[in-house]
């Protein structure tokens, strides 16, 4: 009986075990980001920050994300990032978070590409 509870209780503990038993933690990701991040090497640290993000939804991780995503060119998906912590910061009344991280949004979205379609009117003359 006692063989029995304890084969049935390690995938129970397994399952349950924080992701340092998996690899490296939330924070551990974060840190190494960050510290990728001022040495340069931004794909490794967007691929971390990445990891931390889906382990520990953090704002600050975002944050580094979103900064990660436009130093790389993808000005969309910063875009969006720091929307969505504008709206977090806010939500939670963090209003210096939520200015900063719109301070962020403005200068991100001035560097997205713009179209500008110009119509010219058609002449109303018709030739007999």
């Amino acid at each position: 009986m006692r063989f029995a509870f304890f084969a049935l209780a390690i995938p129970l503990v397994a399952a349950s075990l924080p992701a340092r038993a998996q690899g490296a933690t939330a924070e551990d990701l974060f840190h190494e980001g960050v510290s990728l991040f001022g040495r340069g090497e931004v794909a490794a640290a967007c691929e971390r920050f990445e990891r931390s993000y889906k382990l520990d939804a953090a704002p600050g991780t975002l944050f580094n994300l979103a900064n990660c995503h436009e130093k790389q060119g993808r000005l969309w998906r910063a875009r969006l990032d720091f929307l969505d912590l504008v709206e977090r910061a806010t939500a939670a009344g963090k209003l210096d978070k939520a200015q900063l991280a719109r301070d962020r949004l403005v200068a991100v979205e001035a560097k997205l590409p713009k179209i500008s379609f110009v119509f010219v009117p058609q002449s109303n003359a018709t030739s007999i």
